[in-house]
């Protein structure tokens, strides 16, 4: 799994952090597809070291914000907040990427929604033409959906 940390200075007080993996769509197996996608849903969730509760409150204490993203090519997890508190987001991004704990109530609650997204994509003719249109231009690994909802069907 490659990763890569940009670390950019400007004179602003706020500060931008993230980590992006090489974990997209493109690397999943018929048996995984979807991964990514629930993957993405999971981040800043429970870890070995902080409940989810301990996770948001840390972020709110400090104002900042989090989020994370999927593609076909890499997922991103990005820590926005005052340069100040630049250790503490390192240290608490660092700690969501290399430690969730995935709890089963967790799981299921983030398995539910990315089911309704899923269910709402398909009632969308315009996303649904760029799906076909890109499986077609790109059948081998750019053409794999970057959600899928095979792997929910089990």
């Amino acid at each position: 799994m490659a990763c890569e940390l940009h670390l950019k200075h400007h004179r602003i007080p706020v500060a931008s952090i993230g980590l992006y993996v090489d974990c997209g769509s493109i690397y999943e197996s018929p048996a995984t597809f979807g991964a990514t996608h629930l993957l993405e849903r999971m981040a800043f969730k429970s870890t070995r070291n902080r409940s989810h509760l301990r996770v948001v409150r840390e972020v709110e204490a400090i104002g900042g914000s989090v989020q994370s993203s999927a593609s076909r090519e890499q997922m991103g997890y990005t820590y926005d907040a005052l340069k100040t508190y630049l250790p503490e987001m390192v240290e608490l991004l660092i700690d969501c990427v290399r430690n969730p704990v995935f709890l089963d109530w967790e799981f299921n609650e983030q398995l539910q929604k990315v089911k309704a997204e899923i269910s709402e994509a398909s009632k969308n003719p315009q996303g649904l033409l760029f799906e076909a249109i890109h499986s077609v231009g790109f059948f081998w690994c750019f053409g794999k959906s970057s959600f899928s909802s095979r792997i929910f069907n089990r």
